[in-house]
């Protein structure tokens, strides 16, 4: 009886995570990340002093998005597993993931701080790029959270 509440509480928490994955903070943040590709893409015109940075912030929102589109799909491994799966190793998996994606906005904070643009419209995308990565980072650390009860979670079924 206990493993069947157990398995119960993890499949509906696993539901809860699929289907949070179409429409939630996330997947925003996502299309913002695409729309600032597209805005910043717009200033790449060839007589601008800042090839090289906006070169960098275009492929730094394209890598972000694609990085957040393989998360949504790792998240339906969930609708894999069976009773007797626990879905450790997913979770273990996905948590990786998204400690990467952290460390990956971490490492573009740090590059935009340094970054020392010579267009106006190019220091506001900057500005803008690095509060957009701020912001990731922290709905990344909401996501590790509900993983790390995931976690917890399997851990206590597999005993």
């Amino acid at each position: 009886m206990k493993r069947a509440v157990i398995f119960s509480v993890l499949l509906s928490l696993f539901w809860v995570f699929n289907a949070s994955a179409l429409d939630f903070k996330v997947m925003d943040m996502r299309d913002q990340f695409v729309n600032q590709s597209q805005e910043i893409k717009a200033l790449m015109i060839p007589k601008t002093k800042d090839g090289v940075l906006l070169t960098a912030m275009f492929d730094s929102c394209l890598l972000t998005a694609t990085q957040l589109d393989a998360y949504f799909s790792m998240v339906s491994i969930f609708e894999t597993l069976t009773e007797k799966d626990s879905g450790a190793s997913a979770i273990k998996f996905i948590t990786a993931w998204l400690d990467g994606i952290k460390n990956t906005g971490a490492v573009n904070i740090s590059s935009l701080d340094s970054a020392r643009p010579a267009e106006q419209k190019t220091m506001e995308q900057a500005k803008k790029l690095k509060i957009r990565f701020a912001s990731l980072n922290k709905l990344v650390e909401d996501e590790l959270r509900k993983f790390g009860a995931l976690s917890i979670s399997a851990r206590q079924q597999k005993k």
